[in-house]
């Protein structure tokens, strides 16, 4: 299949001895995969020979190898019909004719068991033989022509069933070494025996108790490693299974089959496949819960609305219409790709959908409200998280109560839970005409304290000075270079500042913190720096500076008190 076509698929047990009834493309998947976890070609050959009887399902092997990397497909259909069939060759020739064919597939072949005998020649040397037989068929009356062993029967609907067998290879007589997984194991002492193990002989590594055990996916890729062709495993996951031993019958004539992967789940073997996702095209009828999120980071073209969670289930918390949601520049930086979720402490089930960071709306008494949620703002509704949640106040619109709740809280943590500012101090704000410095700029000036700042352009600095008459024109520097750094040091007599509230990277964050005085308190409320680990001398704590990271995105899981803002 080429690059960028979606596969979409489900992952579920399957059980062998019947299996449930599938569609038959998911039966002939099942197959395929079962084929190449035992045997690891990278060219897969199928060959189906037409008793004029049935519509050929050759294509849906192209289908199915179709969607597995770095294998391909040698798909033929023996048959006097002019046929075109999509990735497949049809020509009238004869079986005898075909070599190493890992699949072979025809009709009615537990009634010809002289026509699978006769076709050994063709059959890669533990090759496999499809047979489609009748829709009514009893699973526990099948005989297998001899030299093949019965792995796997398909119930499909389309009256039929699909019967898949193998043909016995040479067994090795070695007594296969166990290793044992125990549950919930954290010590992995098992490892260094396995690996050991490996180097005699067969391996057989069981797992029984531990329903979450990893070992199918681990005895998957131990079999991509040299001589890992010798391991095999058993996942038992049926509380009322017997224990594992070789001589019970459970187990003795499940590994006489010679699989390398055997689950026991609810009293059958069978093992966890890929199944087909069929993927719904047609038009959805608009729901009431919608939220926006770009698909692929980094490309704002891809930004759509999505049906929400909450069209399935009712929220724990009260139930807001969203009227109003606020673009921040975390917004930004997440939907660019310029920064990673990994360092917004969002979980896994979170980072689905990690734009919206505050909101406006109407609650479900009709309360005007404003509130910050760790994500999924940007939508028609939201689940509001009650200590971070507040009443606009009358005067205000809606719209503008969006603005408030990022900013101020930011502030808050800023300035009283970490800085604790007081009258007569001094503090550096950095990009004093975005929100955040207009914010601090506010409540540092209503708190007595001495206000320098930086902006990017003059217009941003007449913009200041016509909204905070108290400003001086001296304090305020740019934000463009480092030159803030002299402005700090001679508006303050060398002295330096008691905080910075810093915003700006790289050269500028170095310059920031040298404008600190003794006991100074830098104040980090950008990432950039963090995300990319960048280097702080330590000679500068020198001067009893601290430096503290001002991160509001852990202010959703902290404990309910340093909630407690309003």
């Amino acid at each position: 299949k080429p690059p960028g076509i979606p596969v979409l698929e489900s992952y579920q047990f399957v059980s062998h001895l019947p299996a449930p009834t599938l569609s038959k493309a998911d039966a002939i998947r099942v197959c395929v995969q079962l084929a190449l976890e035992n045997i690891p070609v990278p060219k897969v050959k199928v060959v189906e020979v037409d008793f004029g009887e049935s519509v050929p399902i050759t294509p849906l092997f192209a289908d199915a190898l179709g969607d597995l990397p770095l294998v391909t497909a040698d798909l033929m259909f023996l048959s006097k019909q002019q046929l075109s069939l999509g990735g497949v060759h049809v020509e009238d020739g004869k079986l005898s004719t075909q070599t190493n064919s890992l699949f072979l597939i025809s009709t009615n072949c537990l009634g010809r068991p002289e026509f699978v005998e006769e076709s050994v020649g063709s059959l890669h040397e533990s090759g496999y033989v499809l047979s489609r037989e009748a829709a009514n068929l009893v699973v526990d009356s099948i005989v297998p022509p001899a030299g093949f062993q019965l792995l796997a029967v398909f119930p499909v609907p389309e009256h039929e069933t699909l019967v898949l067998m193998q043909r016995i290879k040479r067994k090795f007589m070695a007594v296969p070494t166990i290793v044992r997984i125990p549950p919930m194991d954290d010590r992995y002492e098992w490892i260094t025996t396995l690996k050991e193990a490996i180097k005699s002989g067969p391996v057989i590594a069981v797992s029984q108790g531990d329903v979450n055990s990893g070992i199918v996916g681990l005895i998957n890729c131990i079999r991509k490693e040299p001589d890992g062709g010798m391991v095999s495993c058993v996942f038992v996951d049926d509380p009322t299974a017997p224990p594992f031993d070789l001589d019970n019958a459970v187990f003795k004539s499940q590994l006489k089959l010679g699989l390398a992967i055997n689950v026991y789940r609810k009293g059958r073997w069978g093992s966890f496949r890929h199944l087909q996702l069929i993927q719904e095209i047609e038009s959805k009828p608009r729901r009431n819960h919608c939220y926006a999120n770009a698909l692929v980071k980094g490309d704002l073209s891809s930004m759509t609305w999505l049906s929400g969670p909450f069209n399935h289930g009712r929220p724990k918390g009260e139930l807001v219409k969203v009227m109003y949601s606020s673009l921040n520049f975390r917004d930004v930086m997440f939907a660019t790709g310029k920064l990673s979720s990994d360092f917004a402490n969002l979980s896994r089930v979170e980072q689905q959908c990690e734009l919206g960071f505050e909101y406006s709306g109407i609650g479900e008494t009709g309360r005007r409200i404003m509130g910050m949620v760790t994500t999924g703002a940007m939508a028609t509704h939201v689940a509001c998280d009650d200590t971070l949640t507040w009443t606009v106040p009358e005067k205000w619109t809606l719209e503008e109560a969006a603005t408030v709740p990022v900013v101020y809280v930011t502030v808050y943590c800023a300035l009283f839970i970490n800085a604790h500012i007081q009258k007569g101090q001094s503090i550096l704000i950095h990009a004093g005409s975005g929100g955040i410095g207009l914010a601090a700029i506010r409540v540092c000036l209503a708190y007595g304290l001495e206000v320098f700042t930086t902006v990017g352009t003059d217009a941003k600095k007449d913009f200041l000075l016509q909204t905070f008459p108290q400003l001086k024109a001296d304090n305020i520097g740019n934000s463009r270079d480092t030159s803030f750094e002299r402005m700090i040091m001679l508006r303050t007599n060398g002295q330096g500042v008691d905080y910075v509230l810093n915003s700006l990277a790289d050269d500028k964050l170095q310059a920031s913190v040298r404008c600190l005085g003794k006991y100074g308190k830098f104040l980090e409320i950008g990432k950039y720096d963090m995300a990319n680990d960048s280097k702080l001398g330590l000679n500068r704590f020198l001067r009893a500076l601290s430096f503290t990271a001002v991160l509001v995105d852990f202010l959703f899981t902290a404990p309910q008190e340093e909630k407690m803002v309003s």
